[in-house]
């Protein structure tokens, strides 16, 4: 089961990214593991828009990210 969520660190939102492996094995690549098969990935919100933006991302989970907040992107790939 493939998994990937958005959490804000600054403001606490939850987004649920789904299971596509595109954005599953980026976080796999630019992140770091955290856990067997576990991998979090960084990032202020202007870096998540633009991160989101190369996967077509639905716009409107977009709205909620605030670009001078930091997230957190948690892939779960087992």
């Amino acid at each position: 089961m493939r998994s990937t969520i958005v959490k804000g660190i600054d403001d606490g939102i939850y987004i649920n990214l789904g299971s596509s492996t595109d954005i599953v094995g980026e976080v796999m690549l630019e992140g770091k593991a955290v856990d067997y098969l576990i991998y979090e990935l960084e990032l202020s919100g202007k870096d998540l828009l633009g991160f989101l933006a190369k996967f077509r991302v639905d716009e409107e989970l977009m709205l909620e990210i605030k670009a001078e907040n930091k997230y957190k992107v948690i892939a779960y790939d087992w």
